[in-house]
C-alpha cells in the first residue's frame, strides 16, 4: 500500500505540476497575444503635432533726413544752420545730402516705396511783385525703392541734392524754394 499510495501521490503530484505548467504556458500565451495586440494597435496609431511659431512685424519707419539729422514737420535750410546764413543766389549753389531711409524692418514681402521730389524755382519780392529766380533741381539722385521680403537694416531708399546755378543779375532780397518731398509704401 505503502508503494500504490506513494505511486498515486507521485501521479497527483505530477498531475498538479503539468497542470501548473499548462496554466502557466495558458498566461504566457496570453500576455503574448495581448503584447502582440497592443503593439499592433500602436503601430498603426500615429499622431501629428504642428508647433506654432509667430515673428511679429517690424514695418519701416520712413525718415527723412538731411546732413544726417532727421527732419520732422517743415524745416528751413541754410548754408550754415548754426549761423542761419542765406545761400548766396548769385553763385552756383547745392544743398548738402537728403536720405529718405528706415532703420528696420522684416516684412515677408517685397515692399515698394514711393519717393517723389518736386523742387521749385526760388522766390522773392521785388518791388511789391512776386518774382521767380535761379531754378532748383535734383543732383546726384540714387534711388533703391524696392525692399525685399526679410530683415533689413539701415536701408537708404533714396538719396539727393538740390541744386541751382547763380544768377548775377538777380535783385537783392530773401528769396525761398519750397520743395515739396512726398513718400510713402505701396
Amino acid at each position: 500500500m505503502c508503494s500504490g499510495e506513494s505511486t498515486r501521490l507521485k501521479k497527483q503530484r505530477l498531475a498538479q505540476t503539468g497542470e501548473h505548467k499548462m496554466k502557466a504556458k495558458r498566461i504566457i500565451t496570453i500576455a503574448l497575444i495581448a503584447v502582440i495586440a497592443m503593439t499592433a494597435t500602436f503601430a498603426d496609431t500615429s499622431h501629428k503635432v504642428s508647433v506654432q511659431g509667430n515673428v511679429a512685424e517690424v514695418a519701416a519707419n520712413l525718415k527723412l533726413t538731411y546732413n544726417g539729422s532727421e527732419i520732422n514737420g517743415d524745416t528751413d535750410i541754410y548754408s550754415d544752420a548754426q549761423t542761419k546764413t542765406k545761400y548766396n543766389l548769385k553763385l552756383n549753389g547745392n544743398t548738402q545730402k537728403f536720405e529718405l531711409k528706415f532703420w528696420e524692418c522684416n516684412y515677408n514681402t517685397t515692399k515698394t516705396f514711393t519717393c517723389t521730389v518736386t523742387p521749385a524755382p526760388f522766390k522773392g519780392m521785388v518791388d511789391g511783385k512776386e518774382v521767380e529766380a535761379n531754378v532748383v533741381t535734383l543732383d546726384n539722385e540714387v534711388s533703391n525703392l524696392t525692399v525685399k521680403a526679410g530683415p533689413q537694416k539701415d536701408v537708404v531708399l533714396k538719396s539727393f541734392n538740390l541744386k541751382w546755378d547763380g544768377d548775377s543779375n538777380i535783385a537783392a532780397g530773401d528769396y525761398v524754394s519750397d520743395v515739396t518731398i512726398t513718400y510713402g509704401i505701396l
